[in-house]
């Protein structure tokens, strides 16, 4: 690899590899030998390389980048003054012209290609290194969202977010949640999963009252806790009607005041669901109670099994008790379709005259809780008959 050397003549020609090459030159005549050693050196610098050659760091942080200069056959080359600079995006921080020290920055990115090394002396020989800059220790901490309005017994998650003391995102930090008044509600401590109180004295503003903690470091939210509870009436069809069939499920929807009966009866654009068990009072008007409801003006939809659906309009709740009466909840929806109508009578028919216990008999066709498919049945279906959800409360 040192080189060639014409035989007759003594011409050599080096070869491409810089180094030191000791006793390669021969020289013979007869039985005895001359040598010569050589010391081929590097070529004109023709590249550059710096390392390392993407570091990360944090912001503030520093580092001293190196460069290696070669020829054009890759042989490392020593004595070539290095220049460095910051090439484009200026954020990435500031580097020392002579020593290649670098500071980062103080907004945390991937910066490609930013950190340029040159030769001086050879225009167009130079090569360029990327950086992250990362962010750094934890600084404070937000909480989304930094205020939240729920109606007693409702939950919200909190989200919380931690930056450096430069204002960028950090990620990987692990958060506990607590809160500074328990009458507010409570909160799982590994979740933020906020749960409002159930008990309507305590309905209140609490600011600050959501924590995130991180190590020494926490970030706050604020809650206000608002009730609306609606004693409800509402009256069963069925004068039949046993004491224990006056216990019914019902299902209550708030929706935006002025919802069309079309998503009203499809459930589209529902703000919130409740179910509650109707409490007997001796008769077919029975009473239920909804508690958690966001003070304001809603459309509330209510049904049961078998009936069509109800809608009481423009219903106004504040924070507290407020008294409704959903009107008359109309049997025959066998199947629940949000009208009285064929297949229901087709139900009816097949379970007619059929009691609890007997093949045939369907509890659906039982409008009035009786035990027997029968006359009584028979005429509520038929009153109702060819109509459908959602049927206006007065």
């Amino acid at each position: 690899t040192a080189g060639s050397i014409i035989a007759g003549t003594g011409v050599f020609t080096a070869g491409t590899v810089a180094g030191a090459y000791n006793n390669v030159i021969v020289a013979t005549s007869g039985a005895v030998t001359g040598n010569a050693s050589l010391q081929i050196t590097p070529d004109p610098v023709h590249h550059i390389t710096i390392s390392p050659s993407h570091p990360s760091l944090m912001v503030g942080g520093s580092l001293t980048f190196s460069a290696t200069t070669y020829d054009q056959y890759s042989n490392v080359r020593s004595g070539d003054t290095v220049g460095w600079n910051v090439s484009g995006d200026l954020a990435a921080g500031s580097i020392f012209f002579s020593s290649g020290l670098f500071i980062a920055g103080t907004i945390a990115a991937d910066y490609d290609n930013v950190i340029l090394a040159f030769v001086p002396a050879v225009p167009g020989v130079y090569s360029l290194a990327s950086v992250t800059v990362t962010p750094g220790p934890l600084a404070s901490i937000t909480v989304s969202p930094s205020q939240a309005t729920l109606g007693i017994t409702a939950s919200q998650t909190f989200i919380a977010a931690g930056f450096d003391a430069f204002g960028n995102a950090r990620t990987g930090d692990i958060f506990t949640w607590s809160v500074t008044n328990g009458n507010a509600g409570s909160i799982i401590a590994g979740t933020g999963v906020f749960t409002a109180t159930s008990n309507i004295a305590n309905v209140a503003d609490y600011a600050n009252v959501i924590v995130a903690t991180s190590g020494a470091i926490t970030g706050t939210a604020s809650v206000n806790v608002v009730g609306g509870i609606i004693d409800g009436t509402v009256t069963l069809q069925g004068g039949s009607r046993p004491a224990s069939k006056r216990i019914v499920n019902v299902t209550v929807k708030t929706f935006a005041t002025g919802t069309s009966n079309t998503n009203l009866r499809a459930g589209t654009g529902a703000l919130a669901t409740f179910t509650a068990t109707t409490v007997d009072t001796g008769s077919n008007n029975v009473t239920f109670q909804i508690v958690g409801l966001v003070p304001g003006s809603y459309d509330i939809t209510i049904d049961s099994a078998h009936t069509l659906m109800n809608v009481k309009k423009n219903v106004v709740i504040t924070g507290g008790n407020n008294a409704v009466n959903f009107g008359t909840l109309l049997e025959g929806d066998c199947d629940d379709s949000g009208q009285v109508a064929a297949v229901d009578f087709s139900i009816l028919a097949s379970s007619y005259l059929k009691s609890t216990g007997q093949t045939g008999y369907d509890a659906r066709a039982d409008f009035d809780g009786t035990g027997q498919v029968n006359s009584l049945d028979f005429s509520l279906l038929a009153a109702n008959y060819l109509k459908s959800s959602p049927q206006t409360a007065p």
